[in-house]
């Protein structure tokens, strides 16, 4: 077993989520530069929720192959401040990622909007009221917003790992091949004329 890097699960895991994350961002804030009540807008809107349902389901599984996965040391090891601190934001990033979808499905909740995932009702939170929609709404988004700074500094911090603590914390979440230094170098050729 590879312990330089996180198995490959972990690893897809990973850049699938923050594929998710990038198309989540961007759906909403295409959907908002269009009039509410609008087809474009609510096909945008439409795929924002199906993005932050996809999210939640991923990160429930990020968490169970979390559980049951080897996590490769950081070499060179970092102080024990910076190890809480990065387990303070990963948690904080992961309860993010449950909250804000489960946020959003409680703002269509209070909308009485009908939520079914390829012909599958999914579960009300809340029952239909509009007094709530206001600030469940401003909630979603404080929350997203807090997603979002979280993970600027994480990939920051994880930048800042590489090219200035020159660790291997990025290297570790990289695909990689397999190891061939086992196989004997070719012994380079000259031109002999």
């Amino acid at each position: 077993m590879d312990k330089t890097h996180f198995n490959p699960a972990s690893i897809f895991l990973h850049w699938l989520t923050f594929c998710v994350l990038v198309a989540i961002y961007l759906s909403i804030e295409v959907a908002i530069n269009f009039e509410r009540g609008s087809a474009t807008r609510d096909i945008f809107s439409q795929l924002h929720f199906y993005l932050g349902f996809t999210l939640l389901v991923i990160t429930l599984f990020r968490l169970l192959v979390r559980a049951l996965s080897h996590k490769p040391a950081i070499r060179p090891e970092p102080t024990p401040l910076q190890n809480k601190i990065s387990g303070l934001v990963h948690i904080c990033i992961y309860a993010l990622m449950l909250l804000v979808p489960i946020a959003g499905l409680a703002l269509l909740n209070s909308t009485g909007k009908p939520l079914s995932i390829m012909g599958m009702e999914l579960p009300t939170l809340i029952d239909t009221n509009r007094a709530l929609t206001a600030t469940i709404r401003e909630r979603h988004a404080q929350l997203g917003g807090g997603l979002l700074a979280l993970i600027t500094v994480h990939s920051a911090a994880a930048l800042f790992h590489h090219y200035v603590i020159k660790d291997n914390t990025i290297i570790r979440m990289l695909p990689h091949a397999k190891n061939t230094s086992a196989q004997p170098k070719a012994e380079p050729t000259t031109n002999k004329s």
